[in-house]
């Protein structure tokens, strides 16, 4: 059996390049008493990975199923075909392992569930969604739009991604967010925000008076933007304005609206992870980006 894996040559602390990504091809792991192998089949890559790379770490959500026994699992690990897991560390997934059932079991629906929960989302109200073409903001808008809500808008911060977050991705409107003043304004009024890009300082400003603020999300700090952004309380105060921290519960995954469609994108092979994930960085991807770990001239090895 031959292993293919993703490291880091050494901690990244400037802009990643493809230079601190090394591929390595060695012989399959073998479990120790009490640990199972598990062949990964995906892997999601996300913009919190940059923050992970600058502390020496590369680890991604992982669907794969157990050798021997076929079992479908996710598990949060290494960038590799095969991994060594202890059992308690897997938890079992439902489905086949196709990329929409990755996408579901390994992208940020949860978390955006958790932020429209948090927010109070009531059916029939407005949504909109800072980041909105990324994996965590696309998966609000499908979730908005699956719990009720009567119009979800987007931004963006490229601006082919514009017109495609009303063309393929299920929102009613969409803006550019170089300024997210111009942007909130071209797009209307909000009951709620769902902010991925953590310019709360801009969003408090622009926002109409009673809107509900859902902050799930750092990308402004995460891929070399601002790191110390200042909230004008006395403008939370007298705009009335509700700011709420949202993260998903134990087992969020089941909670998910049936019938949930949620856009991704798939990279075939985990030779073309590292290229994939500078992309990411990039802004060069929609949806959640899922590699198939063992897809294109890797499922040749």
């Amino acid at each position: 059996m031959t292993n293919i894996d993703v490291r880091l040559a050494a901690p990244v602390a400037g802009p990643p390049t493809l230079a601190d990504l090394l591929v390595h091809t060695t012989g399959g792991p073998k479990p120790g008493p009490g640990q199972v192998l598990v062949r990964n089949h995906w892997i999601a890559l996300g913009a919190v990975q940059r923050t992970l790379m600058a502390r020496g770490v590369l680890a991604a959500k992982s669907l794969g199923e157990v050798v021997g026994t076929g079992d479908l699992v996710t598990h949060t690990g290494p960038w590799s075909t095969h991994v060594v897991a202890d059992p308690a560390a897997l938890r079992p997934a439902g489905g086949t392992p196709d990329a929409a059932t990755a996408a579901r079991l390994l992208g940020s629906a949860p978390v955006a569930l958790a932020a429209l929960r948090a927010a109070g989302l009531r059916a029939g109200e407005t949504v909109l969604v800072t980041g909105a073409a990324g994996g965590l903001g696309s998966a609000a808008g499908a979730v908005a739009r699956a719990l009720g809500a009567g119009r979800v808008a987007g931004t963006t911060g490229s601006a082919w991604k514009v017109p495609l977050l009303t063309a393929g991705l299920g929102f009613d409107a969409a803006a550019g967010h170089a300024s997210l003043a111009e942007a909130v304004e071209r797009l209307g009024p909000a009951d709620v925000v769902v902010d991925t890009l953590g310019r709360v300082e801009e969003l408090v400003a622009a926002v109409a008076p009673g809107t509900r603020i859902a902050l799930c999300g750092a990308l402004s700090q995460q891929l070399g933007g601002a790191a110390d952004p200042r909230l004008d309380l006395t403008a939370v105060i007298f705009k009335r304005l509700t700011l709420v921290g949202a993260t998903p519960g134990a087992d969020p995954g089941e909670e998910l609206p049936a019938g949930l469609t949620l856009p991704y994108t798939v990279i075939e092979g985990l030779t073309e992870a590292p290229r994939a994930l500078l992309d990411l960085f990039a802004g060069r991807h929609t949806g959640t980006v899922l590699v198939r770990v063992q897809g294109g001239a890797d499922a040749d090895r």
